[in-house]
């Protein structure tokens, strides 16, 4: 799988005409050789020449696991200290010393070369530029992107896989949420269940989480961190969870309400939901524009005179992070193609209220979309 991509990575550099693509954002790395790190609080390079294979450039910390993940032939790494270290043991510094070294070594110190410029402070790209005068650099931005957009058969099952441990942790925390717990409860047990079900499923895959939860009114606030709100009969209860299997993520979410039956207000957010979910569903064909998907939701939810209470877009792409392109919103004209896997996910916030959302994830087919999450709708 990893040649294949270094391989179509290749054309796209002989394209640009450039002699190699200088590469430095981490999910870039790991969608290219399979490299990832709890923490990327260091810099990380690839150099993949034109022709030859790549070097990667890693901190001492993590050139074992670089070595153990990867079929990098030419792993290198630089220290963060003063002993030994090439550059006074600054990590910036030591991290553009080994670059330079490397570059001189491949005969690239004076090439025109590819740079994910977009991924780069300011003051990054002007230490790049004075370290390595004699190159002529060219923006990458986005290359490496544009080959994620489209996945393999394989890749959309470790979607399909990660889905099924989300479920796993939406049912945990709604059992905590039924027993009156609270917000933070209601995630830690949905985020753990994640992690108990993909130590069952899939123990020899990497396997990551995260979520939310919310309770009551303050679900109009999507995005605010959980807290001690306890969940109570009648009330809404939403959780969110990302997961992911060997990197391809899923965001499986639903809402609920507690014990007493649904008032009437609460059916009519998640008709309305439902019928934004479904206008959004049809339109994911390929060559539509994923900004197509957004206008339809919104349409169906302002017959319903609840347009208003979308404080977001409808839906976005998944991949090797949990929020990728295409963005199903206003002015993302990209065509939807056969392998993309996107989130649709429209809802209402209603501010002093609570609200009604859920997310279901999708692959696009050559003749519309087909489902890779699967989790009951409560309330219709």
């Amino acid at each position: 799988m990893h040649l294949e991509r270094l391989d179509r990575l290749r054309a796209r550099i002989r394209e640009a005409d450039v002699a190699a693509a200088v590469l430095v954002h981490p999910p870039n790395l790991r969608y290219l050789v399979g490299f990832h790190s709890n923490a990327y609080s260091r810099p990380l390079t690839l150099i993949v020449p034109a022709d030859g294979d790549p070097t990667l450039l890693v901190p001492r910390l993590e050139e074992l696991q670089a070595r153990e993940m990867t079929r990098v032939p030419d792993v290198r790494s630089y220290v963060e200290w003063d002993e030994g270290s090439a550059a006074g043991g600054r990590l910036d510094a030591e991290w553009r010393a080994l670059l330079v070294d490397a570059l001189e070594e491949h005969g690239l110190a004076a090439a025109r070369l590819g740079l994910e410029r977009a991924v780069l402070t300011g003051s990054a790209d002007g230490h790049l530029a004075a370290a390595l005068p004699k190159v002529a650099w060219a923006d990458a931005s986005g290359w490496v992107e544009r080959l994620r957009l489209v996945k393999s058969p394989a890749e959309v099952e470790h979607h399909r896989r990660a889905g099924e441990l989300a479920a796993a942790g939406l049912t945990a925390g709604f059992a905590v949420a039924r027993n009156g717990g609270t917000e933070l409860e209601i995630k830690g047990a949905s985020v753990a269940a994640v992690f108990t079900e993909g130590a069952r499923r899939c123990p020899a895959s990497a396997v990551a989480s995260a979520g939310n939860a919310l309770v009551g009114e303050r679900i109009a606030a999507v995005h605010a961190p959980a807290g001690g709100r306890r969940a109570r009969p009648g009330d809404p209860v939403f959780v969110v969870l990302s997961a992911s299997v060997e990197g391809a993520h899923c965001e499986l979410s639903r809402t609920i309400v507690v014990g007493d039956a649904p008032t009437e207000t609460q059916r009519h957010w998640f008709r309305s939901v439902a019928r934004a979910h479904e206008a959004a569903r049809r339109q994911a064909m390929p060559g539509t524009p994923a900004s197509e998907l957004d206008r339809a939701a919104r349409g169906a939810l302002r017959e319903d005179g609840l347009a208003e209470y979308l404080p977001m877009r409808t839906g976005h792409g998944l991949g090797f992070a949990p929020v990728e392109a295409p963005n199903l919103g206003a002015g993302d004209e990209t065509p939807l193609e056969p392998g993309m896997v996107i989130s649709i996910e429209p809802g209402v916030c209603v501010p002093g209220a609570g609200g009604a959302l859920w997310a279901d994830n999708y692959v696009v087919t050559t003749t519309g979309v087909s489902p890779l999450t699967e989790y009951p709708i409560e309330v219709t």
